[in-house]
């Protein structure tokens, strides 16, 4: 026998390797989270007169849709909630989870039990309106949307299973600013939480006129008790003079007030110390009063 022709096998083996290759590079390509309204203007939806996506702006949002009368989307619920404890517990607070329960009848019926295994809102689909269909998810997605209401991450079976970390993982993406929306609106929360310059600056200028009128108010204090202490002194003066006069009513009324000062200008205490000059004076008198009686000469 001949040798056989290895053309035609050489060339099926080259194609099928690079269909492989090229079908690999199309996989790793493909977003598995990505959806047709990414980083796009959410459309509105409402159920029994509430817009939770409307009311929720400027919180990160996570939407679950399960269906009540599924077993499965039971335990979602309670590993959702699992979750939400765990975040808040780690201080990721400001986030809003809520499930959207099918329109079916059976699970209409068997919504209490999606609410009894969570703590957050379960919604209802409409009767002639489903927000599963608005939002182009399906049964188990669950939807991350950022504070500027924009989604960023759409996650499917089996990214979307609880017991995996994609559902958790992309909640904290999002929730720090890296999602791929490029939200701002964190930035202008923290704005509005500082001050700008200008405001900034009337603040000051307040608290400057604030202390010069507190100053003020000390200084005006200082003058009127200052008032107040010299009164006294007023009254010292007076009952000085009351006791040069010797005006009894004068004495009796500034007594009280100015006695430990008046002591030592109006009791003569130092005359007792006269007394022998006194004496002398008298004698000297005397004295003189003698000798002019028995004077000689005369």
């Amino acid at each position: 026998m001949g040798p056989t022709p290895r053309g035609p096998l050489l060339l099926a083996v080259l194609f099928c390797v690079a269909r492989l290759a090229c079908g690999n590079a199309s996989q790793a390509q493909a977003d598995p989270f990505d959806s047709p309204l990414r980083c796009v203007e959410p459309p509105h939806w409402s159920s029994g007169g509430v817009s939770p996506m409307t009311e929720g702006r400027g919180n990160v949002t996570v939407v679950a849709l399960l269906q009540a009368s599924c077993s499965f989307c039971l335990s979602q619920a309670s590993r959702l909630e699992i979750l939400r404890q765990d975040l808040a517990a780690d201080g990721l607070a400001d986030i809003d989870f809520l499930v959207v329960n099918s329109g079916g009848w059976r699970s209409r019926l068997l919504s209490y039990q999606l609410s009894n295994r969570v703590s957050f809102p379960v919604y209802e689909e409409g009767y002639f309106t489903s927000i599963w269909e608005t939002l182009h998810g399906g049964k188990d997605d669950i939807l991350v949307y950022d504070r500027c209401g924009f989604l960023t991450y759409q996650l499917r079976m089996p990214y979307s299973f609880l017991t995996y970390s994609f559902v958790e993982g992309a909640i904290r993406v999002t929730y720090h600013g890296d999602d791929p929306c490029n939200c701002s609106i964190g930035e202008s929360q923290m704005t509005t939480k500082v001050p700008p310059v200008e405001d900034g600056m009337e603040d000051n200028q307040a608290l400057k006129r604030n202390e010069t009128l507190q100053s003020d108010d000390f200084e005006t204090n200082i003058t009127t008790n200052s008032s107040r202490e010299v009164e006294p002194a007023g009254n010292i003066t007076v009952a000085s003079s009351s006791r040069t006069t010797n005006n009894p009513s004068n004495m009796t009324e500034a007594e009280p007030e100015s006695e430990p000062e008046s002591e030592p200008e109006s009791e003569p205490e130092p005359e007792p110390e006269t007394e022998p000059e006194v004496r002398l004076k008298e004698l000297k008198k005397l004295h003189r009063h003698h000798d002019k009686q028995y004077d000689p000469k005369k």
